[in-house]
């Protein structure tokens, strides 16, 4: 059975060493000389060293298959389909999210840090302050830690700023006695 090695891959249809052995002598003979190739290049050999440019590039290695990843890749050429608006929609849903939540963070942060200074300028107890606030000993700490839902509890704890603060900024006269 003989192979067609013209159409093997890897081969790029050069011929066999068999197909090509000098006249008069056998294929399985010994004593056979192999023909040289002297086929051109086709693309002139860019030197390890040199610099890759955009027509370095496209003669070089495997350049048939960065072009196909390249338009694979091109996205003008993505096609309108529901996936890919439907892909869209729930990234920019979960940006939305992320926003709202970092958001939220950052305003509960500030309420915590504004209470603690009504606590600490009142010298009270977190356990005094909760009470004030209107939330449990427990529930307070939660908040803190970041343990709790922040959304649910924001308006509560700046309802609680607006009516403590007030308080800290504002001292009440003393009841001393004037003789």
């Amino acid at each position: 059975m003989k192979t067609n090695h013209n159409n093997m891959p890897g081969h790029f249809g050069q011929p066999s060493a068999s197909q090509v052995q000098t006249p008069g002598r056998s294929g399985c003979s010994q004593a056979g000389r192999l023909a040289p190739f002297n086929q051109g290049r086709r693309t002139v050999k860019t030197p390890a060293a040199a610099m890759m440019t955009p027509k370095s590039a496209a003669d070089g290695f495997a350049a048939g298959l960065r072009a196909g990843i390249r338009r694979a890749l091109d996205v003008s050429r993505v096609p309108n389909s529901g996936f890919v608006a439907r892909q869209i929609a729930i990234h920019r849903e979960f940006q939305t999210r992320q926003t709202k939540k970092s958001t939220i963070a950052t305003q509960l942060k500030e309420v915590c840090i504004a209470l603690e200074g009504v606590a600490e300028a009142e010298s009270w107890s977190g356990r005094k302050l909760a009470a004030k606030i209107g939330i449990t000993d427990r529930t307070w700490r939660r908040i803190k830690s970041g343990h709790a839902d922040g959304a649910s509890y924001l308006p509560w704890l700046e309802a609680a700023v607006a009516r403590l603060q007030p308080s800290t900024f504002n001292p009440q006269p003393s009841h001393e006695v004037v003789q």
